[in-house]
């Protein structure tokens, strides 16, 4: 850089966050509830509250059953927990909560999802998340822009070629009263952005290719200037534009940087465990390949950007070896860490890559499973508590005899008379003796101990002297056995009430008592009962009017006697129905519920009688006629078969009789049929003519009805089969088959 100036240096931390989406192979089979992050204000001033977001998401199936999420304090005391009625897979959720900082001592919040532990999930190790904040003094005000301010500047030359040096140079400066402290510029080119130190005079600054700002490449760049002086900064000035040529449709480098094994350069390594040696690269592979131009331009390997992650990452510049494409023998530190790494081509056109690791700790991880809940003073037995799901990372054995429980006991208090929640918590050890980072914690709902429900069933009235049962229905709300009960009545001597009477003890079972009063009157009846765990109900909150015995005198003896007549019915009493009513009734289809179609052809009214008809109930005339077209045996006219279909009239078809229906086939079946069982016609000349559509007709099984239709006039016909001569087949030219009549010397083709 050739300039003039004095230098100061202050250093800016430009922090940046990346959200990695992993996408997951195969189908869930179960869901997987993770916590992801408790964020919080940028500031956290003392004696002030402060509102932070906890996050969490589920990574499987859908979840449709009810969970808690908790968010406790480095005490373990609840700061919030919220009931989730349910969440779909890949769906993500928070939750706030505020706390103050009394003091300047820092505070530790933990997240956990499903801190009940009531869903089976196939990940139960993610469920937590720690996060530590540390309050600080209000940030100092960014002072207002001072308006009456005004400088410019120039970048000369605005094109230069990728390579080439330019200039920044500051002019037309109006302080009015003000000093002069410092300018500084900004480049920014698409997503890149770079920020110089406070240069302290006010004059030209060059910039050549080995001190170009990071975000100097190929392409068009907006450039900012800020003055600062003892009356405040101004705000951006600008921008001005510089562009900086390459070669025409270049393309930037591709590359791949990745945390590797020593012994495997190329194969990039996402999940490792504390204290493993891996190495940071440009992963060289030309099978993939890495790196790679597409134009065949060289490659530049601007370094590895240690600003931007974790403060692991943060940490790591200059603390281990590298060299131009590395950095080797890195020791790694639980946590999920990202670094980035920016590359180039001669020209300017640059490209930026990412590796990600999540590092596991070798600490053992607990995995917790407690009741949900439990009835306070009731035994809890040590079975209902379970560590065996723990776990190493590393696959070494867990040390359970050495298991820290705190809080798990055999009954739990409440007092309260409402639900109260109790956390137990769970350290385990692995047989290296490593102990767990964190310990796993479970919730108890403690529910508050109900007494026993004393119900009493009375009989509201007795007679004297006779036993009355009376049934003990008491219960208790919450399953305790009920252990014993006392019983006591009171008598109603004056009928005026029970205020003025004494109780008195009665003797009876847990399910019963028996009472035989000997007075008119009525009484009323009192028990206790008592639980195995020593609380007990009354029945002082039973409706009394319920609990009272009405008892009355024995009933009166009455004798009388019984005299009485039996008239004996008219076994000759007769009913005249008369035809004209008959006629009214309905007349069914024998063995269905269907009327006849006109029960008048059946049925009629003569002279006082009820007379049957002839027609046979034919039913409604056919609306459908089918038609069959025709050679007439003589001759070329055409000739039409016509037939249709009858209703049944009550006797079931059987195409035998006219005054039953058809059975509506396709074609004859035993009329005039050849050989080969084919309805045929014999012409005058010996031809004979085939139809194989015609219906079934009417028979009376001598004669075979059908009808004909010739110009404008129908013919009904009848023949009778037997008497027609059948037809043979002469084979005797093989070439020549005939047909003849077996009566007859006619022979045909």
């Amino acid at each position: 850089m050739n300039s003039n100036t004095i230098w100061s240096g202050t250093t800016y931390l430009l922090e940046y966050e990346v959200d990695v989406i992993y996408e997951r192979i195969g189908t869930p089979t179960k869901p997987d509830l993770i916590a992801d992050d408790i964020s919080g204000p940028p500031v956290i001033e003392v004696g002030k509250p402060a509102t932070f977001t906890a996050t969490y998401h589920n990574e499987g199936m859908d979840i449709n059953n009810t969970f808690n999420v908790k968010v406790t304090d480095e005490k373990g005391i609840t700061l919030k927990l919220d009931t989730i009625r349910s969440i779909k897979s890949g769906e993500s959720a928070s939750l706030t909560f505020v706390s103050t900082f009394m003091t300047s001592a820092s505070k530790t919040f933990k997240l956990t999802v499903d801190s009940g532990n009531v869903i089976n999930e196939s990940n139960e190790s993610n469920n937590t998340i720690q996060r530590t904040f540390t309050p600080g003094a209000a940030p100092t005000p960014t002072p207002t822009p001072n308006k009456e301010i005004k400088a410019d500047f120039d970048v000369l030359p605005p094109l230069i070629d990728y390579g080439d040096s330019f200039t920044a140079h500051p002019k037309d400066l109006q302080l009015g009263k003000c000093t002069y402290t410092g300018h500084m510029y900004k480049f920014v080119r698409g997503s890149n952005e770079s920020v110089t130190e406070w240069i302290r005079s006010y004059s030209d600054t060059t910039y050549t290719r080995s001190d170009y700002p990071r975000a100097i490449g190929q392409g068009n760049h907006q450039v900012y200037m800020k003055v600062s002086t003892d009356c405040g900064a101004t705000d951006w000035i600008g921008p001005k534009t510089l562009e900086v040529k390459g070669p025409k449709n270049n393309h930037p480098p591709t590359f791949q940087i990745a945390w590797v094994k020593r012994s495997e350069p190329t194969k990039p390594v996402r999940q490792a465990m504390e204290g493993d040696i891996l190495d940071l690269v440009v992963i060289q592979d030309p099978s993939v390949p890495t790196p790679n131009d597409l134009d065949g331009d060289d490659f530049i390997f601007d370094g590895f950007d240690y600003s931007r992650g974790t403060p692991w990452i943060k940490g790591l510049k200059g603390k281990y070896p590298t060299n131009e494409y590395g950095m080797y023998e890195v020791t790694m530190e639980k946590g999920t860490h990202t670094v980035y790494g920016t590359g180039r081509d001669q020209w300017g056109a640059t490209a930026e890559a990412s590796a990600f690791i999540n590092v596991l700790s070798r600490s053992p991880i607990p995995i917790i499973k407690c009741p949900a809940s439990v009835i306070e003073n009731h035994i809890v037995p040590f079975s209902a508590f379970d560590s065996s799901g723990s776990y190493s990372p590393d696959g070494t054995p867990i040390d359970h005899s050495r298991d820290e429980w705190q809080n798990k006991q055999t009954s739990y208090a409440n007092g309260t008379g409402q639900d109260i929640t109790v956390q137990v918590k769970l350290d385990v050890y692995d047989t290296k003796g490593r102990k767990s980072d964190a310990p796993a914690v479970c919730e108890i709902i403690v529910k508050p101990d109900q007494p026993p429900i004393a119900k009493l069933e009375v009989p509201s009235l007795g007679i004297r002297n006779e036993p009355n049962v009376i049934l003990n229905k008491s219960y208790s709300p919450d399953g305790d056995e009920i252990i014993s009960a006392k019983y006591k009545y009171k008598y109603d001597a004056l009928n005026n009430g029970f205020a003025d009477d004494t109780w008195q003890t009665l003797t009876g079972t847990m399910k019963q008592v028996t009472f035989a009063g000997s007075k008119v009157g009525k009484y009323l009846f009192w028990t206790e009962v008592t639980e195995n765990y020593g609380l007990t109900g009354s029945t002082d909150n039973q409706s009394q009017s319920t609990l009272v015995l009405n008892i009355v005198n024995n009933a009166p003896e009455v004798s009388f006697d019984l005299k009485g007549k039996n008239p004996q019915p008219d076994l000759d009493a007769s009913t005249t129905i008369r035809p004209e009513k008959m006629i009214d009734w309905p007349v069914y289809v024998p063995n269905t519920l269907e009327q006849v179609y006109d029960k008048l052809k059946l049925w009629n009214v003569d002279g006082g009688s009820l007379v049957g008809g002839e027609g046979r109930n034919f039913g409604g005339a056919a609306n459908n006629m089918n038609r069959y077209e025709m050679n007439r045996a003589t001759g070329n006219d055409t000739v039409f078969w016509t037939m249709g279909t009858q209703a049944d009239n009550g006797f079931g078809p059987n195409s035998l009789s006219p005054w039953r229906a058809l059975t509506n086939k396709n074609k004859f079946n035993d009329i005039i049929l050849d050989k080969d069982n084919e309805l045929m016609q014999v012409r005058s000349d010996g031809n004979i003519l085939y139809n194989h559509f015609l219906p079934q007709v009417y028979s009376t099984k001598k004669l075979t009805i059908f009808s004909g239709y010739k110009g404008s006039s129908y013919t009904i016909y009848g023949m009778n089969p037997k008497k027609l001569s059948p037809i043979i087949w002469d084979y005797s030219n093989p070439y020549l088959p005939k047909r003849k009549w077996t009566n007859g010397t006619r022979m045909s083709t």
